[in-house]
């Protein structure tokens, strides 16, 4: 059962709300949160909840990079990062 502390929630709640970004370079957590907050819901809608795992754990991360900035482009996002 959820205590409130960092960690025991869900990726989403982890990343966005306890800041949680482990080993997610800056770049791509810019990235993430500029996306959330001009279309809050479009990562959970696109099923990225199991990447950003990954992202956070220092994975994958050229194929994640790629993947935002598609993200960006294909919903005309505006990010200057």
């Amino acid at each position: 059962m959820p205590n409130g502390k960092p960690g025991d929630h869900d990726t989403w709640t982890d990343f966005f709300i306890h800041e949680i970004t482990g080993k997610c370079p800056e770049d791509m957590a810019a990235m993430l949160r500029t996306i959330r907050s001009v279309a809050p819901g479009l990562l959970q809608h696109l099923g990225l909840e199991p990447d950003l795992q990954k992202w956070m754990n220092g994975n994958d991360l050229d194929t994640g990079r790629a993947r935002l900035r598609q993200i960006i482009a294909d919903y005309n996002i505006p990010f200057s990062g």
